[in-house]
């Protein structure tokens, strides 16, 4: 009898151990499938279980080198590419001024090239600023400032954009004092995307409805932006925040708007979410910590 209980004691242990590992390399999976490449497990047996975790680590490591490798050519060819468009809005602008008749066709066509070169000098500055901020070089100037002021210089500096098509904004602030710690600039980066997308979904004569108000999370502050266009696919909703996503109802653009405002709010310790119930357009929120002088 003691034999056997001695006998299950150690079948016991070691199938605890066995647990343990295995539970140990499904977290590391988990943690490689989220982004966090650096986290394979070292291999600790010497038996399968030992050599699936070094293999983990060696896909782990891998896709590290894969993605500094795509984020350095991101960076390479943004940098390239920011030259020859500034000189080609620049001359356009320039002859455009020498053009008497804003309805002639060499009119129309410089100010089509001016509106594209803008256009793909936005996206350049995107890649720039997406894989500055993946790579860990980006330092975030922070500062203390009121939410809600940003927020409405936003909007302000936006309404004209949106009313070239025909969009007006409605704008509810329902926190007063609003303070936040963090680079007002990446911030106010954040909503002149979700502005933009919002802008991108509707339709003349739609409203888009911001709301800034005290969250549901003690201690945070949530901004929404709804739009009432047509909303996102359902299938497409799980990874919009992914860079280069396009789904079906995309508009144009690099695909990396959402996943570049997704990397600040993290940044700042807060999230970004996106929900588009069918028929009811879509709503990003923000929700950032308030900074307790």
């Amino acid at each position: 009898a003691v034999c056997v209980a001695a006998a299950w004691a150690a079948g016991a242990a070691f199938l605890a151990t066995v647990v343990s590992s295995v539970d140990r390399v499904t977290a590391a999976a988990r943690e490689i499938a989220a982004g966090n490449y650096g986290a394979g497990p070292a291999k600790r047996r010497d038996d399968e279980i030992g050599e699936l975790a070094e293999a983990l680590d060696g896909v782990s490591a891998e896709i590290e080198r894969s993605e500094k490798v795509k984020n350095d050519f991101i960076s390479s060819v943004s940098h390239e590419l920011r030259t020859p468009l500034t000189a080609i809005s620049g001359w356009a602008e320039t002859l455009a001024a020498d053009v008497t008749d804003p309805d002639s066709l060499e009119a129309k066509g410089l100010e089509t090239i001016r509106k594209e070169s803008g256009r793909l000098g936005g996206i350049v500055e995107e890649l720039l600023d997406f894989s500055k901020l993946g790579a860990g070089h980006e330092v975030l100037n922070r500062t203390a400032f009121d939410l809600n002021a940003e927020l409405a210089e936003t909007i302000f500096m936006m309404e004209q954009r949106l009313a070239q098509d025909g969009v007006h904004v409605v704008y509810t602030d329902a926190t007063g004092d609003a303070p936040v710690w963090g680079d007002r600039q990446r911030i106010r980066q954040v909503f002149v995307n979700l502005l933009d997308n919002a802008r991108g979904f509707s339709k003349p004569g739609d409203a888009v409805d911001v709301t800034i108000e005290e969250s549901g999370r003690t201690g945070f502050v949530a901004v929404r932006v709804r739009d009432h266009g047509p909303g996102i696919a359902p299938e497409d909703l799980p990874h919009v925040k992914e860079k280069f996503y396009k789904g079906k109802n995309s508009r144009q653009g690099s695909g990396i708007g959402l996943a570049l405002s997704d990397e600040i709010v993290a940044l700042h310790g807060g999230t970004l979410t996106i929900q588009s119930p069918p028929g009811e357009g879509v709503t990003a929120t923000v929700e950032l910590p308030l900074y307790e002088r």
